[in-house]
């Protein structure tokens, strides 16, 4: 819950954040699908978790991606100044 509040002030900690939390939410929810549901709220739980755990899972895929993608392009000031 920590790295949620930090992850406010410091963007770069949301990637991190969104791991940890993939993690936690995705062994709950393998936790729940592995014992037998007795109960609707725990069916809830289990579908919950798991889509909380999917959402989380894409947003750091994604994220990733996107950080790698810009690190390989040049700055527009390095560009602009090669060509002048």
């Amino acid at each position: 819950m920590q790295i949620l509040f930090v992850s406010f002030f410091k963007p770069k900690w949301r990637i991190i954040s969104a791991f940890a939390s993939g993690i936690y939410y995705g062994i709950a929810g393998v936790q729940y699908g592995l014992k037998k549901t007795s109960g609707s709220s725990e069916k809830f739980t289990l579908w919950t978790d798991l889509f909380i755990f999917v959402i989380l899972f894409i947003y750091s895929i994604r994220s990733i991606e996107i950080k790698h993608s810009t690190a390989i392009l040049p700055s527009y000031n390095e560009v602009a100044i090669t060509h002048f």
